[in-house]
């Protein structure tokens, strides 16, 4: 059978995305932002066939404008991160799929390889699931982990580390080091390495930046 995977994307109300760049962007271009780089995401995971469906939990009524049949969006008020996303993970069993992928919505950088990377490595490795930690090595900022475990998430301050110490010891676990996706923005020099990084052309929210004439160091 060929792989199905479905991608599990938590999506904050936009009005309360991106606070720490709250001195340098106004509210309003913080939203925009932080819009734009779920765009980002969403273009990169629309273009792997494997991806069968895009599944986005949200609190937010604002995210429903994205109108697409790979995208599902739930809104969902739980009253944390990873309730949600345990919520998500049960509504995606009905479509039979062989692999979810959690990701978060705010690494623009995200390549079709990386993707393609990671399923590469589960299989060589038969890892149930792999992890990818964020650049900081203290978040997790990726989950690939086969459809049928009964997994729980600890997203939130130091997951990465909480991840590890939650699976080791119940799963094969592997992790797989990616500067794309580790690159969540959260920072003014997390700005600074995306625009280093990534040609303004195959970010939305790049060329946002620019067209703001925003400072890049």
């Amino acid at each position: 059978m060929s792989d199905r995977i479905i991608a599990i994307i938590p999506v904050k109300n936009f009005h309360y995305s991106k606070l720490r760049l709250a001195h340098i962007l106004s509210d309003s271009e913080r939203q925009k932002f932080a819009y734009l780089m779920l765009q980002d995401v969403l273009f990169t995971l629309k273009q792997i066939p494997s991806i069968i469906k895009i599944v986005i939990t949200t609190p937010s009524d604002n995210i429903l404008r994205f109108k697409d049949q790979k995208i599902k969006i739930l809104v969902d008020s739980a009253p944390s991160i990873n309730i949600a996303l345990d919520n998500a993970i049960n509504y995606c069993k009905r479509f039979n799929a062989s692999y979810f992928l959690i990701l978060p919505s705010d690494v623009p950088l995200i390549d079709k390889q990386d993707i393609e990377n990671m399923l590469e490595t589960k299989k060589k490795t038969n890892a149930q699931i792999i992890i990818v930690p964020s650049n900081r090595n203290d978040g997790t900022n990726s989950l690939l982990f086969d459809a049928d475990l009964k997994i729980k998430t600890f997203y939130g301050n130091d997951s990465f580390r909480k991840h590890i110490s939650e699976f080791k010891n119940k799963f094969k676990v592997k992790i797989f080091n990616s500067f794309r996706i580790g690159l969540d923005i959260d920072y003014k020099d997390d700005l600074d390495a995306l625009y280093k990084f990534t040609n303004c052309n195959k970010s939305l929210a790049l060329s946002y930046l620019i067209s703001l004439n925003f400072n890049f160091t």
